[in-house]
């Protein structure tokens, strides 16, 4: 968009007299604006522009007489197809600019059936298969100002009739918010997956020193054995070293079994951990195809915007009127 441009921002439905006194406007609404007035608003003079409109009591509407009836159907519906919000406003007011001196006069052109036929015609057989609803609305409004040829009206709503109940068998097809649901999702489980991978961590710590004192008793047992030992055979103490040998080997059995639990507790942990790791990465790998999907399906919603407004400025430019 040039800077001369870069004021007119156009939005979403129609607007409030205040609205519209601030330069909030739709395609159509600029369109019912002089020239000359909403050339001030290009160029950021809302001041001057708020002041134009108050002297001269000029009313704005999206149905103004001089606009062909069709094209301003098509006009409506495309510029509400961009929905609401400062970044629709501004994809809307980049492709849709052209449109607003374009549109202007064109109810006294002749050729109104042909170019809700040019639209309704590309809807069907461009635009349909890549956006069901879009498309539907959009074929409507192409014929829905051509009151004086039912015939038209009667054959496009067929074939949105027949489109819809396609849509409705589609509907079971994952849709934008399903798949952002499924990317939150993805998040959760990854969290949960380090989160786990941590606890676990620790308790291997408490395990390894566990583990450790086991070690040091059974360092320490091993040494009251060759101490008592020595001091049995010294002082003929046989019974107090059997004794002794039996507590320490009571002892030593009853550490073992700890250990031996400790490390099967440590193996299950590590394999807990493999399979968190495994389910982590798995989210990884995941989220970047979802994203991509994610951008794919918006940056075609953009484009096939951009054709529609094309079109639409093409059958404004038609020679022959």
């Amino acid at each position: 968009m040039t800077e001369q441009h870069h004021h007119l921002i156009l939005s979403h439905g129609a607007h409030g007299r205040a609205e519209q006194l601030e330069g909030k406007l739709c395609l159509l609404e600029s369109c019912s604006i002089p020239a000359d007035v909403i050339a001030l608003l290009r160029q950021g003079k809302r001041d001057e522009f708020r002041r134009l409109m108050l002297e001269r009591q000029i009313q704005v509407s999206d149905r103004g007489a001089s606009e062909c009836p069709a094209r301003a159907a098509f006009g409506r519906a495309l510029n509400d197809a961009y929905g609401e919000g400062p970044e629709a406003d501004r994809e809307r007011s980049e492709d849709l600019d052209p449109l607003e001196s374009a549109l202007r006069g064109t109810a006294a052109r002749s050729d109104s059936k042909r170019a809700a036929l040019y639209l309704w015609d590309l809807a069907l057989h461009e635009w349909y298969p890549r956006s069901l609803n879009g498309s539907v609305t959009l074929m409507r409004a192409a014929v829905s100002g051509l009151s004086e040829h039912p015939e038209i009206g009667q054959a496009c709503e067929k074939a949105c009739t027949s489109s819809l109940e396609l849509a409705e068998r589609m509907r079971g097809l994952p849709a934008l918010e399903t798949v952002d649901a499924a990317r939150a999702d993805l998040a959760a489980l990854a969290a949960r997956a380090a989160l786990a991978a941590r606890a676990d961590l620790a308790d291997l710590a408490d395990l390894a020193d566990l583990a450790a004192r086991a070690d040091l008793a059974d360092l320490a047992a091993r040494a009251a054995l060759a101490d008592l030992a020595d001091l049995a055979a010294r002082a003929d103490l046989a019974d107090l070293a059997a004794r002794a040998a039996l507590a320490a080997r009571a002892d030593l059995a009853d550490l073992a079994a700890r250990a031996d639990l400790a490390a099967r507790a440590a193996r299950a942990a590590l394999a807990a951990r493999a399979d968190l790791a495994d389910l982590a990465a798995r989210a990884d790998l995941a989220a970047p195809d979802l994203k991509a999907a994610i951008d794919a399906w918006q940056s075609e919603r953009r484009e096939l915007r951009r054709e529609m407004a094309a079109a639409l400025l093409h059958t404004c430019t038609w020679p022959g009127d």
